[in-house]
């Protein structure tokens, strides 16, 4: 059965946990002895002060720095979307103006592409947007290295097989251990996928000889 419920008492104690003035009830109305206001429990304010600070994503609005549950804040409720820098990967996500045409859902363009926009605005003299479908390039493979000199735009048939072929270098035969394999004429490696690697043009060849054969 629940407990009988009774008006709290009259009797009146400070909250103890030192950061307010608030006078409760020495008793609440299942006739438990309380210590604290509600919210102000040593174990949620954490013997800290609780400033008021501007909102991470620098919408204007105000917050506390500790929630209930003590942790640290950062931003107003789902706010954190809004946040000028995030990550996808090692690739960075920036924060655009509204204007901008190729930004996505959040409103954000990766960083890299921005620093080709950049560039190319100031070269020319003129806002330049770069479409989505033009692929911008690390020539060092390294997403991070986001500097003008390490970026370069290219078409995507040649992008892809930019990255194909240097995925090609570190790729070898499951069967024969061969480091090539048959290269059509654009100049690309042809490898067949198997299990969790790749076989040869010749070794796949002969699986499939193999296989007819034994049926």
């Amino acid at each position: 059965m629940p407990a009988k419920l009774r008006p709290p008492s009259e009797e009146k104690v400070k909250c103890a946990c030192g950061h307010c003035d608030i006078w409760i009830p020495k008793y609440n109305n299942r006739g438990r002895l309380t210590t604290f206001a509600f919210g102000h429990s040593i174990t949620k304010w954490k013997e800290r002060e609780n400033p008021e600070i501007e909102c991470g994503c620098k919408c204007g609005g105000k917050l506390l720095k500790y929630g209930s549950d003590g942790k640290e804040r950062k931003f107003l409720y789902n706010h954190h979307k809004r946040k000028e820098v995030s990550h996808d990967g090692d690739y960075e996500y920036v924060k655009v103006p509204e204007n901008h045409p190729f930004k996505n859902h959040k409103g954000k363009v990766y960083r890299h592409r921005l620093e080709i926009e950049k560039y190319y605005t100031e070269k020319w003299g003129y806002k330049f947007y770069l479409h989505p479908s033009i692929p911008v390039h690390h020539k060092d493979d390294n997403p991070k290295n986001n500097h003008i000199s390490n970026l370069e735009i290219k078409l995507k048939p040649q992008h892809t097989g930019d990255h194909r072929r240097r995925d090609n270098e570190e790729t070898y035969c499951l069967f024969c251990h061969s480091e090539t394999t048959y290269i059509n004429p654009q100049g690309q490696q042809k490898w067949h996928k198997y299990n969790s690697g790749d076989i040869c043009e010749e070794c796949q060849r002969n699986y499939i000889k193999t296989y007819k054969d034994k049926k």
